[in-house]
């Protein structure tokens, strides 16, 4: 309810929020949550929230490794115009390196480096679609090295380059 009311009041999306749902079965499994705001046609503000929740089939006796991965989504979120180490996200995690790698891999089927690129192709693509800041500042913003290395990454993963892109999402 929080998030959803967080979505609503700024209009921005969550994506990939890990959560720990109750199946229909009553068991407790671990889900990524995206929360999508619903805007009126004419006025552009958020009237409603689409949620999808995609059930990551992990045993319940695998909780405690998965649940060490909220602490890694939530820093990843914090300090994403930094540079984000493995290292520092295994830590953050309470595990090696190479235990972060297979929780993450078999949790979202990314490795930590293309998780933390996905979130911040997320980021970057909401500030190009919902606000006016240059493609530079959003590339900063969103931790990438320079507007080029930005460029590159972005147009790799949509096919679009972030010019492209915002004007799709913002047509006049």
């Amino acid at each position: 309810a929080e998030q959803v009311a967080e979505v609503m009041r700024t209009g921005s999306p969550l994506r990939d929020e890990l959560e720990l749902i109750r199946r229909e079965n009553g068991t407790l499994g671990w889900y990524l949550t995206t929360k999508e705001p619903v805007r009126d046609r004419d006025t552009g503000s958020a009237i409603g929230v689409v949620c999808t929740s995609r059930d990551l089939r992990t045993p319940i006796d695998e909780g405690d490794a998965v649940e060490s991965l909220t602490n890694v989504v939530e820093h990843v979120r914090e300090h994403l115009a930094e540079r984000i180490r493995v290292g520092d996200l295994a830590e953050v995690a309470g595990c090696s390196t190479a235990q972060l790698e297979r929780r993450m891999k078999r949790t979202f089927g990314l490795t930590p480096t293309q998780y933390v690129l996905r979130v911040r192709v997320d980021r970057a693509a909401d500030l190009l679609a919902t606000t006016d800041r240059s493609i530079a500042d959003v590339a900063t913003a969103t931790g990438f090295y320079d507007q080029a290395d930005f460029t590159h990454r972005f147009a790799r993963l949509t096919n679009e380059t972030p010019a492209q892109f915002r004007s799709l999402a913002r047509p006049s």
